[in-house]
């Protein structure tokens, strides 16, 4: 089981996520063989602390919300509110964040009016 405490600290120590940090979060995350809602939350964390992210964390981030929000290519109201919560409960959304809807919204075949709004309130 991740110790989800330890693995932050020595993920941030340097304050950068780089790619030798990735590699020892990426070893730890897929020895677990989840990629869950926690997963996204826990890293979703470390973007907020980090002084800086490497491209490959962004790519992985990304890559484990749509995981969690597409099903069957459309985003769910509740897909929706857990973006919302995610991304801009702790303020505006940064452009990280904007990026990420954006790609999300590539994504997609159809949004509900909960992730359209969303996106109009971050994105424009």
């Amino acid at each position: 089981m991740i110790n989800f405490y330890q693995l932050k600290a020595k993920t941030l120590r340097s304050g950068h996520v780089g790619e030798r940090e990735l590699d020892l979060l990426c070893e730890e995350l897929y020895a677990e063989s989840r990629l869950d809602f926690e997963i996204a939350e826990f890293l979703a964390s470390i973007r907020r602390e980090a002084r800086s992210v490497c491209a490959a964390f962004e790519l992985l981030f990304v890559d484990v919300v749509a995981l969690n929000t597409l099903v069957d290519g459309a985003i769910s109201a509740d897909g929706a509110a857990w973006l919302r919560k995610l991304l801009v409960t702790n303020g505006p959304a940064t452009e990280a964040d904007k990026k990420l809807l954006w790609e999300l919204k590539r994504k997609t075949k159809t949004v509900c009016p909960e992730f359209r709004q969303l996106y109009e309130e971050c994105v424009g």
